[in-house]
């Protein structure tokens, strides 16, 4: 499972995230919802959440979700054309040196 994020700031910059099982897990722990649930009811808050954690934890940002890192945020958007692109089998995606 991954969702494809794209963040854009209040100052204007824009950083792409990967969100992957852990921060799905961590947003049902944290929440007590389940992310199956999603297709039929998915609030802003929810992406914004996942987005925050998959930065949090890939060393993004350090800043707690409320206030710092929400008040810094324009905009989170699912980048459904990077999804589309990715492909479910990660052999597909190694690089391959050239000899």
């Amino acid at each position: 499972m991954q969702m494809n994020l794209v963040v854009t700031f209040t100052n204007g910059d824009r950083k792409k995230v990967k969100a992957l099982l852990p921060d799905f897990v961590m947003f049902e722990r944290t929440w007590n919802r389940s992310v199956a649930n999603f297709e039929k009811e998915i609030r802003l808050t929810d992406i914004a959440w996942i987005a925050w954690k998959a930065q949090t934890r890939l060393g993004m940002t350090t800043a707690p979700f409320e206030p710092d890192w929400l008040n810094s945020v324009f905009s989170v958007e699912v980048d459904d054309e990077e999804q589309i692109a990715l492909s479910d089998n990660p052999l597909d995606t190694q690089v391959q040196s050239a000899d």
